[in-house]
């Protein structure tokens, strides 16, 4: 991990889908979780499950994406998907 923060690619629906049914208060803490992730994208509280990383990012909603390394280096972050629930508590 160098100093410049790693770049990151979205899904292409992702904007139009995954962000566009979430509230302004939601986008909120879902950019706020992009900027740490960008920051280090190694914190040990993120664990790896068969290639990719879920975090829930906000109450009801997990954020899915991958790290893509090139001879080891980190080349950018993958965001692969917001998955939506309702809490059943």
């Amino acid at each position: 991990m160098g100093s410049t923060p790693s770049p990151f690619r979205f899904n292409k629906d992702f904007f139009v889908n995954d962000c566009h049914r979430l509230t302004d208060g939601e986008k909120t803490q879902l950019f706020s979780f992009l900027g740490k992730l960008q920051k280090n994208p190694y914190n040990p509280d993120f664990e790896e499950q068969e290639g990719f990383y879920a975090v829930e990012f906000s109450p009801g909603h997990v954020i899915y994406w991958k790290l893509v390394k090139k001879f080891g280096d980190l080349i950018r972050i993958e965001v692969l998907k917001i998955q939506s629930f309702k809490r059943s508590f």
